[in-house]
Formats: C-alpha cells, structure tokens, sequence
C-alpha cells in the first residue's frame, strides 16, 4: 500500500489540522499582503499571484478553511477549529443565525466575542447567542458557567457586577485591560479573590503609578500561578524592580510572570525588597524594545527561575544576545528569545561558549520584521557607488540561497514538486539574470 495523507490515522490527521490551526494565527499577525480574490474563470490564465512581490491568489483558501474542503473525513476534524469562535456582529446574519446558532455547529463555538462598542443592535442577537450556544468557555456574559472571563472596558461597577455572578470554583482565567477599574470606588467594598480557588492565570492591562501603589495594599491573588502585566508606553513606563516587587505583593506564588512594556534599571531593587523575592517562580517573560543585559534583571534574587522569555520588539543589531550574558551563576538553565528581523546574523561563536560556560540554554526564533515593505526583499541596502554597507549585503545574500538551496533539497527529498515550482518561481527574476550572463 502507497503511504499517503489518506491513508494516516485520524490522531495523525488531527495533529496536522491543530498544527495548521497554530499557523494560521501566525500567519494573520504578520499582516502579508495577498492577491484579491477572483472568480474562478479569472482565476484560469490569468492569475493574480505575483510570488516576487509577496501576493498570491487565495481562491481556494488557505490554512484550516482549505483543508475543510479536501474530503468528508478532514472536513469533520477542521470544522471544529473553524467554528470556535464567534464574533459578535456575525450572530445577526442568518447563515450564523439559522445554521450556528442552537444547531450542531453551535456546539464547537467556545468564544463568543461581545465588543459591542456602540452598536446597541448587536445586542439582542448576542444575547440569544448566549442561550443557544451551550459549550461557551469564554465570554463576558452567561457568567455561571464561564472558565474564562475577558473585559476589554467597563468601570469599577461593571467589573465588581461581572465577577459576583461568576462561579468562583470554574473561573480559571481572567483578562482585564481596564486594570484601574479594581480600584475600589469610595463606599464599594474591595473585590475579594481569596475564594477564587480556580483562578490560576490573569492578565492585567495598562494602570497608572497611583493606581499601582493603590492596588498593592489591596489586592490579592493567593492561588494565582501566571500573571501578565502591560505597562504604558513612554514616557510613563514602570520601572522593572518596581513591576517585581508589586507582582511579589500580590501574587506571592506565581510560577510565571509576563511584563511587557517596563525598563530594568540595573539593580534598583527598594531597601525593603522581600528576600526572598517571587520563591516560585519560574519563568520570566518580558517584552521589550532591546534585549536587556541579563545583569540588569537581578536574575540572582529570584531563587527559582529557570527560564527566561525575552520577545524583543526591536530589530536588534548584530543579534540580541550579544553582550546579554549573566556575570554571576543564577539558577537559569535556559533562555529563549523571540526577535524580528530580516536577515538575522547568528550569534558568534565566542559569545555561544560563553552561555554554554554558564549552564543556560539558548533558544532563538526569528519572524520577518513588520516595517519591511512587501514590494522589497529586505536585504540590507548600500549607497550606489560606495561600499559601505556591502559586506553586510553579501553575507545576507549568502546565508538566503543558502536556506534556498536547502530548502530546495528537502522538497525534492519528500516529493514536493508543487513547493519546487513555488520556490523557482520566486527566483524567477534572478534566473533571468543568471541566462542573460551565460548566453
């Protein structure tokens, strides 16, 4: 029998789905240009694919909604993936009304999206929304039954309303971007979490020093075990030691801890600084502009830690780990850094051993950088008639054919001819060039 995607066993199928599923989500955060759609008549001989400039056809779809499309058997195990979650405007149509809505595809919905800004119209359909759609986990409303409760706006009286009709024994995540909205209101009693017993993740948005310092004396999360914070942006942003300690405060069992947008200011920890600070934590994450030197983060205070997630926003030059290592032995075994770029320049090989010398792991992934035009290759450009620069050029250029030619060779080694063409046909201009030069 011939090996094939057919002949795979459902758990195998329902693997690459899931995996197509991961994909898809990153592939909408890159925000790359496509082709618009045609119709199928368009479609034949003449294409709207242009591979060079980073747009193709998407007539057939793409990612899950392709696969959906193949046979019966991988449409039952996409259809769930392409259902699960509901945005609020598509619950007046009646396709979702009518086919969705308390019928069988109703029960793969598990988010239903309630943004409702100013649309008041919306409202009436998410609410029937709310009683048909019996498999919900996450969502604003229907609070009794909800594992994760999301609230992108509302004052302290919409937050203290939704959390006392939740099931303090089901909510195990919540995500709250209006953070200041916890602040007690003046004759309100303060939001008690001690008897939330399922409420291990949370994650909070953007509040201001006072409210910061308020919310310390108050507020306590004491099964929590991951917290995100998100700090503002210049020229009010946190200090590091400052967002620690605070987490420390509230959350003293925390195994993970996320911060986005705060600066480390080398060591510049309170007298008063608990020691031991944060004793469980294990994993740190921090979003950032530049990676930070590892110094500056005072790893060695936090007893447990042994993972450090840095997703630097920037384009770091040469690499972001270059001159980041630690001085001193801390208890971090691995570090893990997620960076934008595109051409990244590998880290040298001095600065490699060096981690290595330490014990700690390094883990690095890159993206395409976001600021890079569509329309260009995003090689490292030069100034015509000098040189400066063009070093950096060739080595960008060495290290892309080489992926290519790699590339190109594991296709083959997997008979993937349609990835060959695609491959070629990106090179189609520089195939030009390389038959003008050897006629």
């Amino acid at each position: 029998m011939v090996a094939s995607f057919a002949s795979l066993p459902l758990e195998l199928v329902s693997r690459v789905v899931d995996m197509v599923h991961v994909q898809d989500r990153a592939w909408t955060a890159l925000v790359i240009h496509r082709a618009r759609q045609s119709g199928a008549a368009n479609y034949l001989g003449r294409r709207g694919d242009d591979v060079p400039a980073g747009k193709w056809s998407s007539w057939y779809g793409r990612g899950v909604l392709a696969l959906a499309q193949v046979d019966r058997r991988l449409r039952a195990v996409a259809v769930p993936r392409l259902y699960e979650s509901l945005p609020a405007r598509s619950t007046r149509t009646n396709y979702y009304y009518f086919r969705i809505v308390g019928q069988p595809l109703g029960q793969h919905v598990r988010h239903l999206d309630c943004s409702l800004f100013d649309k008041v119209e919306l409202a009436f359909p998410v609410a029937c929304a709310l009683q048909a759609l019996l498999n919900l986990t996450s969502i604003a409303s229907a609070l009794g039954r909800v594992t994760t409760l999301e609230i992108l706006s509302g004052d302290a009286h919409v937050v203290a309303h939704a959390l006392s009709h939740v099931n303090k024994h089901l909510l195990g995540r919540l995500v709250l971007v209006p953070t200041a909205s916890l602040v007690p209101v003046p004759g309100e009693p303060v939001i008690d979490f001690n008897d939330f017993e399922a409420l291990v993740e949370v994650e909070l948005g953007v509040a201001s020093s006072q409210d910061w310092l308020r919310l310390q004396d108050i507020l306590r999360f004491p099964h929590l075990r991951s917290l995100s914070i998100k700090c503002e942006d210049y020229p009010h942003r946190e200090a590091y030691e400052d967002v620690v300690v605070w987490a420390h405060h509230v959350a003293p069992s925390l195994v993970v801890l996320k911060l986005h947008n705060c600066d480390p200011a080398a060591d510049y920890f309170p007298a008063d600084c608990p020691s031991p600070l944060l004793p469980y934590l294990r994993v740190l994450r921090l979003d950032t502009d530049q990676m930070p030197e590892l110094d500056w983060l005072s790893l060695d205070r936090l007893p447990a830690l042994e993972r450090f997630d840095a997703n630097v926003l920037g384009r770091p030059y040469p690499h972001p780990l270059s001159g980041a290592a630690p001085s001193k032995r801390t208890t971090l075994r691995s570090v893990h850094v997620t960076y934008n770029d595109t051409s990244p320049i590998p880290l040298e090989p001095a600065e490699r051993a060096e981690w290595d010398k330490l014990g700690i792991r390094i883990f690095e992934r890159w993206t395409p950088s976001y600021d890079a035009a569509p329309e260009t290759s995003g090689l490292p450009k030069y100034e015509h008639g000098s040189l400066e620069g063009a070093e950096e050029a060739v080595e960008a250029v060495a290290r892309l054919f080489s992926w290519a030619t790699e590339r190109a060779r594991w296709l083959a080694h997997v008979g993937d001819s349609g990835g060959l063409d695609e491959l070629s046909e990106a090179a189609y201009r520089l195939r030009e060039r390389f038959v003008v030069e050897h006629m």
